[in-house]
């Protein structure tokens, strides 16, 4: 992925649109467009306005790392991304972006993860694309409970050994049942998503 493409992603995820991520920074929607459509060279004064917009300059320059920086307004950010899945009348696309940024950080790392084609998931996701059925199995086999996606409602983690691994993962439990389970899981899937520590800081 490019810089542009990562911005746009993190402007659509974080901001919910180019329009409001510019407004924040104080820049106009032109000016921002033309970053992302790379028609203008990012200087040190838009890359500061980057970080306290609370994306990681590493993750948008290189793809390394963590989307969020991390400072407060990233911290922030990916906190009210996580929970807005869970706020009464969140829609899929708001529950999708929670569960993956709480799993996988981004969507970026979740297609590379999984080896699928991000194009298709970002049209799926952002621009209202219809979900085909090899979508939704690769959601249910990396562990997302695909009831709970469509409709709020139960765990947002599916009864699989990904989604266990993920919910335990969660709820910071580790013993010698669950590494084990994961390595197997890992040989014969490769699916499950990288925990925070295996994520190479800033």
């Amino acid at each position: 992925m490019t810089l542009g493409e990562r911005l746009n992603l993190f402007a659509c995820s974080c901001y919910r649109s180019q329009y409001n991520l510019a407004h924040y920074m104080g820049i106009s929607r032109c000016y921002l467009n033309r970053i992302i459509n790379e028609r203008i060279n990012t200087g040190l004064d838009i890359l500061s306005k980057f970080i306290s917009s609370g994306v990681s300059v590493n993750w948008l320059l290189e793809g390394k790392g963590s989307m969020f920086a991390n400072n407060n307004t990233g911290m922030n950010l990916k906190n009210k991304l996580i929970s807005s899945g869970s706020e009464y009348g969140s829609n899929m696309t708001v529950r999708l972006l929670s569960w993956i940024s709480e799993n996988f950080d981004n969507l970026e790392r979740f297609c590379n993860e999984l080896k699928i084609d991000f194009n298709k998931y970002y049209r799926i996701i952002f621009e209202a694309s219809i979900p085909d059925i090899e979508f939704i199995d690769i959601l249910s086999k990396a562990g997302c409970n695909v009831t709970w996606l469509y409709s709020g409602m139960g765990s947002r983690f599916n009864n699989n050994p990904s989604g266990t691994i993920l919910e335990f993962r969660k709820q910071n439990k580790n013993n010698s049942v669950i590494d084990s389970i994961e390595n197997i899981y890992i040989e014969t899937n490769g699916i499950l998503p990288k925990t925070d520590e295996e994520i190479p800081s800033e």
